[in-house]
């Protein structure tokens, strides 16, 4: 049997300007694309650190119309409380009612029991 050896092949470069160039192309290019995805994110987190300084802004500053409303919704809130009736209070009529109540209690004792029959 014949021994098969690989092939070795040099690379040998017909015009060594032509890889110096296409090596600085590369670099360019990886260089150009880097720098346009770092302003575009530069770009995004300064757009948007300044939405929210500006609704901070307008959260410490208030509304002018809004809080007159507020309280034009107040004041007819309470014009409408004071023209209603007050509802009245539960309270017991006599001391012979709190008796009756108390009496009563003692004396069905026997037929209403603490725990429930099954």
């Amino acid at each position: 049997m014949r021994d098969i050896l690989p092939i070795q092949v040099q690379y040998e470069p017909t015009k060594p300007d032509h890889d110096r160039r296409l090596v600085i192309l590369t670099f360019a290019l990886c260089g150009g694309v880097a720098g346009i995805l770092l302003a575009a994110i530069t770009a995004y987190f300064v757009r948007r650190r300044s939405t929210s300084r500006e609704k901070l802004h307008n959260i410490t500053q208030p509304d002018t119309e809004a809080s007159q409303d507020y309280q034009d919704l107040c004041r007819q809130r309470m014009a409408s409380k004071a023209n209603e009736k007050p509802e009245p209070v539960h309270t017991v009529n006599s001391p012979k009612k709190i008796r009756s109540l108390s009496q009563e209690g003692q004396a069905s004792s026997s037929s209403h029991s603490s725990t429930s029959s099954w």
